[in-house]
């Protein structure tokens, strides 16, 4: 027994069928743009924070500056002013993978008279007292006209800290540690 589709044979009915579709894809494939596939990859957050030579302006005293992580630095120093104000200049680099960042100061000892800066161009930042843990500045990669910072074109800045005026016979000494993580956005 036979069977017909509209008088046709069902073997080659299915055989048109069959060659309708593979023929469909086919000529939409050369009449198409070509499909764009996006890959995300995700890498961790890596930091990069690294000092130069201290300076000291208006004031005399001893200031070391160790790096003990990635993205971490630690401070400390000791100051014998000369009864005047005592400004501390350390040049800094920083550098990230990611859209965004911050950076921390976490005062570890000291009068928390002073106060700390952290300027450079594209940064936000403004002055904050060093008590306990601040947050110094953030930068966005989009104000810096690219989407994510890069490892290999750090931010140069500084970091300026700057103490009250002390008695001459008085020695101040401080320890803050400078960190930086994720912003998230």
């Amino acid at each position: 027994m036979r069977v017909y589709a509209a008088n046709i044979p069902l073997g080659r009915a299915l055989g048109m069928g069959i060659l309708l579709i593979c023929l469909g894809p086919a000529y939409a494939a050369k009449n198409s743009p070509p499909a764009q596939v996006t890959m995300v990859a995700t890498m961790p957050a890596t930091f990069s924070l690294q000092a130069g030579q201290a300076a000291i302006i208006a004031g005399t005293g001893t200031v070391q500056v160790q790096r003990t992580g990635h993205g971490v630095l630690l401070v400390r120093g000791q100051l014998l002013n000369k009864g005047g104000r005592a400004i501390l200049h350390i040049p800094l680099a920083l550098a990230a993978n990611t859209r965004s960042f911050v950076v921390q100061a976490n005062m570890q000892d000291g009068n928390g008279r002073g106060t700390a800066y952290l300027m450079a161009p594209g940064l936000m930042g403004r002055r904050m007292p060093m008590r306990g843990q601040t947050f110094l500045a953030m930068a966005v990669a989009r104000n810096h006209g690219r989407e994510f910072f890069a490892l290999d074109h750090p931010l140069p800045s500084t970091l300026e800290i700057v103490f009250p005026e002390l008695p001459s016979t008085q020695s101040g000494k401080f320890s803050l540690t400078l960190n930086m993580r994720e912003l998230g956005y």
